[in-house]
């Protein structure tokens, strides 16, 4: 016991004092090895799998060390706290992710005045985060507090069979964490140039592929899409072709509000950068009718978020092109129905925001050669559309695309002599 107490006294040193771009692979082992010793057994497995320093270092801090202290101070007398272990998160930062993509996002860790722009997303993300785990962990909540008071993981563990009691009682606990997403560790900027693109096919039975891009640095905003409706055989599938001949082109242009639209992009930058079941550390004070035993098979935590999939949700391919470069792309699920992945459903929410205040007009600069140049990529369910149709929508997407191009061209020349100014006589002679 002693040992393993100089040990962790030994592994809370050089945590803190591990720098936040190390490796932490090294330190992880040897926690892992305290938590596999006798003294430390009815811990059971610990998995720890740090990305950097600044990952191990906060799960530590976040209650990681009081985890391991509260199964040693088991062996002591008195009152038995019990500490639930937080998740291991990761961290972006500029030092620990010096390769990444978002790299001239990233901030440096110990600079408070960096990324201020973005705060208030992250706060209202983290809030949009908890609401969704909350009505995702109701039912769980619910069960637990039938009882009507504090004990029902007591009393849950004093229905087990004796040498299950304690598991029984940490299970039950475990369970009444609430998941949630978490935005990584650190800080990063608003996109203040660039363009967001967003390409594939929105709603079902009435719907457009659609291929749109935004400006991050104007709030210029560009809309080309092929509409229909589905048209449907007596039997319930869908005939292509008579869907294909109900098709109308539709093109939009002029202006969002610009921290609308970077919040949006903000957001789906992040949207795989998210960890998506957290839970916080916390400690409960162990019944004294629980016996320190444990049966080696333990028991297993049994809560998680359910999968959401409907018929009607689409998926649109989206991307951020800044200098020439994509810097990041992604998927993206467009639904009529909320979805369980808490990150995905708040950037759809903020690019349906964006996407709302629409006002029309000449935008101030023409659409990107990304759109412009290449090919338009839909997709849709194979029961809603064949190789055929989604080749000819995108050929009409690709066309509209240097149409529009040709209507900003020409209301920006058009502006443009509208406020030119008006040479003096003697300017004239």
């Amino acid at each position: 016991m002693a040992t393993a107490e100089r040990e962790l006294l030994q592994i809370d040193s050089a945590v803190a004092g591990l720098d936040i771009a190390a490796d932490p692979q090294p330190l992880a082992a040897r926690i892992k090895a305290l938590a596999g010793t006798r003294c430390l057994r009815m811990l059971g497995e610990l998995e720890l799998a740090p990305t950097s320093g600044l990952s191990l270092k906060t799960y530590w801090a976040e209650g990681g060390s009081s985890h391991l202290r509260s199964y040693l101070d088991l062996s002591k007398t008195g009152e038995h706290w019990l500490w639930l272990a937080p998740t291991v998160r990761r961290a972006l930062t500029l030092e620990t992710n010096p390769t990444s993509p978002m790299r001239e996002l990233l901030c440096p860790f110990a600079d408070a005045t960096c990324g201020v722009e973005a705060r208030g997303w992250a706060v209202r993300a983290e809030h949009e985060f908890s609401a969704l785990a909350a009505r995702s962990q109701q039912g769980v909540t619910d069960a637990l507090a039938a009882s009507g008071d504090s004990d029902a993981c007591k009393r849950a563990a004093l229905r087990a069979p004796r040498k299950e009691r304690f598991a029984a009682f940490r299970s039950c606990e475990e369970r009444s964490q609430t998941e949630h997403a978490a935005l990584p560790i650190g800080r990063t900027r608003a996109l203040d140039h660039g363009w967001l693109i967003v390409q594939g096919r929105r709603g079902h039975y009435s719907f457009c592929d659609e291929s749109r891009a935004y400006d991050l640095a104007t709030g210029s905003a560009y809309r080309v899409a092929s509409c229909s409706g589905l048209a449907l055989k007596s039997g319930g599938s869908v005939d292509f072709r008579a869907t294909d001949a109900q098709r109308k082109s539709s093109l939009e242009m002029g202006h969002l509000p610009l921290l609308a639209l970077r919040e949006a992009a903000w957001m789906l930058l992040l949207v795989d950068e998210v960890d998506q079941h957290v839970v916080e550390s916390y400690g409960v004070s162990l019944p004294s009718a629980v016996p320190l035993t444990i049966d080696e098979g333990g028991v297993m935590r049994g809560f998680g978020l359910t999968a959401h999939f409907t018929s009607a949700d689409t998926q649109l391919v989206w991307s951020v092109v800044t200098d020439a470069r994509t810097m990041k792309t992604g998927t993206l699920t467009w639904s009529p129905a909320p979805l369980d992945d808490a990150a995905a459903e708040h950037a759809v929410t903020l690019l349906r925001v964006a996407e709302a205040s629409l006002v029309e007009g000449c935008p101030d600069v023409p659409p990107p050669a990304a759109v412009t140049r290449s090919d338009v990529a839909l997709t849709a369910s194979g029961l809603d559309a064949d190789r055929e149709s989604l080749s000819a929508a995108a050929t009409v997407v690709s066309d509209d695309w240097r149409k529009i191009g040709e209507r900003q061209r020409a209301c920006s020349r058009a502006s443009g002599a509208r406020h030119a100014p008006v040479a003096s006589r003697s300017s004239r002679r």
